[in-house]
């Protein structure tokens, strides 16, 4: 067996929770619908999907149901347009075998799409942090994200998805009120708020149970965007 055969096996387990009805029901209420709700049924030939985007290929074929495969399939974007950011090398590799028409970067979210827009190659109508850090650890670099996207790009829809809830400590248990308390004391969601005109979708969060048959926490995702004029 050679070494990617070896690392695919390995991740094999941790791919199928980026496939689960939840997590792609997650995508459908908090990206699809949105996006088509607020801007068209799918986002223009010249502008980006970028994501935090996990594992999507599995023995150098794609991997159904994934981010890139889900939004796809619904019009929203060819895969050309698929902006993945995955942290783990390994998992980057697959990414690019499965889907050699849409571009991949491995390293930090935020730091992968500043390198790209000072490479001129930044145009994105949706970004997706699909954060797994709680509010407490997690605002602050959704803030900073909200700010970098208000000074470079003329309307986007940025979600932020975090961990609300961990059953296995309920005292740390955090909601929307709390998160929106939090993004408020940050200097770069001021800032951001300064520089456009950023509207929260429907003025709530989705929440949803993790991934998996068997999971211990309760995710929430909030849809901010602005547009033209």
């Amino acid at each position: 067996m050679n070494n990617v055969a070896i690392i695919d096996n390995m991740l094999n387990e941790d791919a199928k929770n980026w496939s689960c009805p939840k997590k792609l029901e997650a995508r459908r209420q908090t990206i699809i619908e949105p996006y088509k709700d607020i801007f068209g049924e799918s986002i223009p030939a010249d502008k980006q999907y970028w994501a935090m985007c996990g594992q999507c290929s599995i023995g150098g074929k794609p991997l159904e149901d994934c981010e890139i495969d889900q939004v796809s399939k619904a019009g929203l974007i060819t895969p050309d347009q698929f902006h993945g950011v995955e942290i783990n090398p390994a998992i980057h590799k697959l990414n690019e075998q499965g889907w050699p028409d849409a571009n991949w970067y491995c390293g930090d979210f935020y730091g992968q799409m500043k390198e790209a827009c000072a490479d001129e190659n930044f145009n994105p109508a949706i970004v997706n942090a699909d954060l797994i850090s709680m509010p407490d650890r997690g605002v602050g670099y959704f803030a900073d994200i909200m700010s970098f996207l208000s000074s470079v790009v003329d309307e986007t829809m940025l979600v932020a998805n975090m961990v609300m809830e961990y059953k296995r400590f309920p005292d740390r248990n955090r909601d929307m009120e709390f998160v929106m308390q939090q993004l408020n004391k940050q200097d770069q969601f001021q800032k951001a708020l300064k520089n456009k005109n950023w509207t929260l979708y429907k003025k709530q969060y989705y929440a949803y149970n993790g991934t998996g048959e068997e999971s211990k926490s309760v995710m929430g995702s909030l849809i901010f965007y602005f547009k033209k004029g």
